[in-house]
């Protein structure tokens, strides 16, 4: 029997965790992204944490999860961003 991923239940709230280069245009790169994706995206509930040496950013923040094909959508563009490394 094959393990399959659980089931997500749309809306739902979805954690979104974004790491990428502590460069200044991080950040407007991201909230431009989930502004598009996301029609009540409030960047005030993002948190931020800078690694020790201040080289990477990690941004978390949580949505109202619509469906799939938006939640794609979100991590293709969010990959897309030049300063992006990883999405979670």
């Amino acid at each position: 029997m094959l393990n399959e991923p659980p089931k997500i239940t749309f809306p739902c709230d979805y954690p979104i965790k974004i790491i990428g280069a502590n460069h200044p245009d991080f950040k407007l790169q991201v909230t431009t992204v989930l502004q598009q994706h996301v029609s009540d995206f409030d960047q005030g509930l993002a948190s931020t944490r800078i690694s020790a040496r201040g080289t990477w950013i990690a941004l978390t923040v949580t949505i109202i999860a619509t469906g799939k094909s938006q939640l794609d959508a979100i991590f293709r563009d969010l990959k897309a961003c030049v300063h992006v490394r990883l999405v979670i």
